[in-house]
């Protein structure tokens, strides 16, 4: 178990603080999405926008393209929470339109193709 806790203390030194703080946003949305505190949404949005600068320094463009989805995933959950009606425990699931589904496709979609193109990015691909 010390072999466990010496490798996460040496990775933890190797963060920066930027990354740190990252990764406590992460946990921090995590624990209060559990906890159903809508403050979690504020927590993912920090986290994701925090991780966008992270990524793009580190010139991985793709993933970056997941953290701004993520980012409006956050403020979506954000605007639906703030918007819901208090029913106790009881979760209410939503249906979406199939208009709203073809919507969330081709922005989806259209993201993918853009943020996937490999040919415009600063990667060295393997050769065979």
């Amino acid at each position: 178990m010390s072999d466990f806790l010496q490798g996460i203390k040496s990775i933890a030194l190797e963060m920066s603080g930027l990354e740190i703080t990252a990764v406590i946003s992460a946990l921090a949305y995590v624990i209060l999405a559990a906890k159903r505190i809508m403050l979690c949404w504020l927590m993912a949005f920090i986290s994701t926008i925090l991780y966008i600068f992270i990524l793009v320094d580190a010139r991985l463009y793709a993933e970056t393209g997941l953290q701004v989805f993520y980012a409006i995933m956050a403020v979506v959950g954000w605007v639906n929470w703030s918007q819901s009606e208090e029913h106790d425990d009881e979760i209410v699931v939503r249906l979406w339109s199939l208009k709203n589904h073809l919507i969330n496709i081709l922005l989806s979609g259209s993201a993918s193709i853009l943020m996937g193109s490999v040919s415009y990015t600063h990667l060295t691909l393997p050769t065979s």
